[in-house]
């Protein structure tokens, strides 16, 4: 009781947001998720103590990988301690260390996730989040690049129909270590989105979204040129089958 071992391909232990978007407020991932694994191979055994605690320890194939990289006979390894001091707050610290390279040219990867997430009445939702990573420059060496990506995402609810979904949110990546660009410039990038729900049903979502992004650099694509800045709006209609099948609310 309260100690489970799991095996296989499972969702990731870092960040807030998961692969089903209409689970969370916005419908697009953060730059912060998207710099991060979202699901992992291997084991994972997760101890949860009391009502206010749970941890996690994870052994992977790599850094989101079915199959660890050829040449590569080192794991990565994981850690999570949650914290739920009530019901309405949940305090999270993720870790992930391990490398993305094959045994010759080995760097090593250090990523620290902390989360924080309020519900702040029964209509209200915050998540604040923040991610750090570092990795060796070359095999051996003492020298690290370095990336950072906070975020914030706030959920209202006007009404059992109708919601809407506030995020900001920053990616800085001076060596380009997790977000590469077309044009080869550094992803220091900025964004904010707004998005609407309507749920006619339990197992209905309509929504749409528009994002913006500003980056101190060039490497956004509009009309065969590079640009520093992006809008894009995208709409979505989901059905959870698992509500249809299972009569599930």
């Amino acid at each position: 009781e309260g100690l489970w071992l799991d095996a296989g391909v499972f969702s990731s232990h870092l960040g807030f947001e998961g692969a089903v978007s209409i689970d969370y407020p916005t419908l697009t991932r953060s730059l912060v998720s998207e710099g991060s694994p979202y699901f992992l191979t291997g084991a994972k055994l997760t101890h949860k103590p009391n009502d206010k605690w749970e941890l996690l320890a994870v052994v992977s194939n790599g850094w989101q990988r079915i199959q660890r990289v050829a040449g590569n006979s080192l794991p990565c390894v994981g850690t999570q301690v949650k914290y739920m001091p009530n019901r309405n707050t949940l305090l999270n610290w993720s870790t992930l260390i391990g490398t993305d390279d094959p045994d010759s040219t080995r760097r090593m990867r250090y990523f620290n996730n902390l989360y924080a997430q309020f519900q702040l009445d029964d209509d209200m939702n915050l998540s604040v989040g923040f991610d750090a990573g570092m990795q060796q420059q070359s095999k051996g060496s003492s020298s690290y690049n370095t990336w950072y990506a906070p975020v914030v995402v706030f959920g209202y609810k006007f009404t059992g129909q109708v919601a809407a979904g506030f995020r900001a949110e920053y990616f800085g990546d001076e060596e380009n270590v997790i977000m590469q660009t077309s044009s080869g410039e550094v992803f220091n990038t900025s964004g904010i989105s707004l998005n609407f729900d309507y749920r006619p049903s339990p197992e209905i979502a309509c929504r749409i979204e528009g994002r913006y992004f500003h980056s101190k650099n060039q490497i956004f694509v509009k009309d065969g040129t590079y640009t520093d800045r992006n809008f894009v709006i995208t709409g979505s209609i989901a059905v959870m089958l698992e509500h249809v099948f299972t009569g599930r609310r």
